[in-house]
């Protein structure tokens, strides 16, 4: 695998720099985050691959359309006159067109019979939407530049199980979305008032569920078990961790590094089955 100038620019550079303008500029609100997050990804995404279809025939050709989507629930949604209700139908809205577009491949090869694929559609939507509820009552408890370097680390590992379905474009996607976020995250030490919860958790769970989904379920399956993609979508429940007792009484900056010193444990001991099992299939020559 091999990355030209132009991937640089705006696969790394201009996501970070992005990030970083767009979340300053708005101080790190809610509904800046989102944007910062979502439209900055999928900016840079159609600028790097230098192409757009309203209805893609590939799953992870769709990424720019749910980050689009995605900012804009979230950017909008949690704004305070839009009632409750209204934000989580179109989150969880969002999540079953998610869901689809990842599984069409399965549908459409006939793998699946039609109420299984109806049930596992549903299934994996309801899981989305409690996991971004959860992803967002912990973003609610934990200081907002912990959660980013939280996020930002999950996404540059998860590039490594692309990496072992040898998909250079999620590999690539995947590391749009960090440097999105590292730039979102400078934001966010800036501003003490930043805010990840809402509309910019939304973002992340759909981001997150879209890489694990294509990389289990896409057409280049990786190794790893159901319960590995469950264990790597949870991860960001790690930053519970911070409100812990003895964690707590740490400085912020200490406490930050031993979350994700843990979250990376955490993440080798998911993926080493995978990486044995990479290794076995791809011995040198």
């Amino acid at each position: 695998m091999y990355f030209e100038t132009e991937e640089y620019l705006w696969g790394l550079v201009l996501p970070a720099v992005g990030g970083l303008l767009v979340a300053a500029l708005t101080m790190g609100r809610r509904w800046g985050m989102a944007i910062a997050l979502g439209g900055v990804y999928a900016l840079c995404e159609w600028r790097m691959f230098g192409y757009f279809e309203w209805m893609p025939s590939v799953s992870h050709f769709w990424f720019m359309h749910a980050a689009a989507l995605a900012a804009l629930i979230g950017a909008v949604g949690w704004l305070k006159p839009i009632p409750a209700a209204a934000r989580w139908i179109a989150a969880a809205m969002l999540m079953i067109g998610a869901v689809l577009v990842t599984v069409r491949s399965q549908l459409f090869l006939d793998q699946w019979m039609t109420w299984e694929s109806v049930w596992w559609c549903l299934g994996l939507a309801a899981a989305w939407l409690v996991l971004f509820w959860a992803h967002d009552r912990t973003a609610r408890r934990v200081p907002a530049p912990t959660m980013t370097w939280l996020w930002m680390q999950i996404f540059m590992l998860c590039t490594t199980a692309a990496f072992l379905s040898w998909s250079q474009q999620r590999m690539q996607q995947g590391y749009i979305m960090t440097f999105a976020l590292m730039g979102a995250g400078l934001a966010t030490v800036f501003f003490r008032k930043a805010q990840l919860s809402g509309g910019p958790t939304l973002v992340l769970t759909i981001m997150l569920g879209l890489l694990l989904l294509n990389q289990k379920l896409g057409v280049d399956d990786t190794p790893l078990p159901w319960w590995s993609v469950a264990a790597m979508a949870a991860l960001p429940l790690l930053g519970w961790l911070r409100v812990v007792k003895p964690i707590r009484k740490f400085k912020a900056g200490m406490a930050t590094v031993v979350i994700l010193v843990v979250a990376f444990l955490v993440y080798a001991a998911i993926l080493t089955p995978a990486v044995i099992q990479y290794i076995q299939d791809n011995p040198r020559p």
